[in-house]
């Protein structure tokens, strides 16, 4: 499954489609084992905004396939590694667990603030969740909170290295932190943006960090 979230600011009626097909296709074109013929499980795409709708996107035929509603806006979403389930966040609380083939509501995970980033750990078992001055780290399948990690600011990005041992997060306190899975604790704490940190990834190999923030740079880091 593919999963994005376009942080744009359309007005709401926007996001019924006239700005997503571009978007799409462009992003067919740049990567073409993403095309639906070359890998049919990057067939899906989902995306959240102001208006409180959350909508699944059908990649190869550019159509809204289905919509799920929130209360208000939702601003992460996030598909397990398997596309079975989707997590989503916004500013009605708690983050939401969705039954990605039936979009059903599977669970509702309690204990967190308005969340701005999730991901999902590469085997699934563990979804990372960022907010208000932390990150949360939920046991998928009993449901449960497992970690509480702070940050000196809300958390606006998060994403773990491709093995699952290590959680890198960001947010307003315009640092990228590194956490030990396993232990539940910091790792390392990297300096450098002088504003709010909006976008963390890991290279493939996990040897490398990108970061990305509101001071109009991207850095990179070497993690291993």
């Amino acid at each position: 499954m593919l999963a994005a979230l376009i942080t744009a600011e359309p007005a709401p009626s926007e996001h019924a489609g006239p700005l997503l097909a571009p978007v799409l296709t462009s992003l067919l074109r740049k990567d073409p084992a993403r095309r639906p013929d070359a890998r049919q499980a990057a067939r899906t795409l989902v995306t959240g905004g102001d208006d409180g709708t959350l909508r699944l996107w059908d990649v190869a035929s550019l159509r809204s396939a289905s919509a799920l509603t929130h209360a208000s806006p939702v601003s992460a979403v996030a598909f397990s590694p398997d596309g079975r389930l989707l997590a989503t966040g916004g500013d009605d609380v708690p983050v939401r667990l969705w039954d990605a083939a039936s979009h059903a509501p599977v669970a509702s995970l309690g204990g967190m603030a308005p969340g701005a980033a999730l991901a999902f750990s590469p085997d699934g078992r563990t979804l990372a969740g960022g907010g208000d001055r932390v990150v949360q780290l939920w046991d998928v399948t009993a449901r449960r909170i497992v970690a509480t990690l702070p940050h000196a600011d809300f958390v606006t990005a998060v994403a773990f290295s491709p093995d699952g041992r290590t959680l890198a997060s960001g947010g307003g306190d315009r640092t990228v932190r590194l956490w030990d899975v396993a232990g539940r604790k910091a790792a390392a704490v990297l300096t450098g943006h002088t504003e709010a940190v909006y976008a963390v990834a890991f290279a493939p190999d996990g040897r490398l960090l990108a970061s990305g923030g509101s001071d109009r740079t991207a850095r990179l880091w070497r993690t291993g």
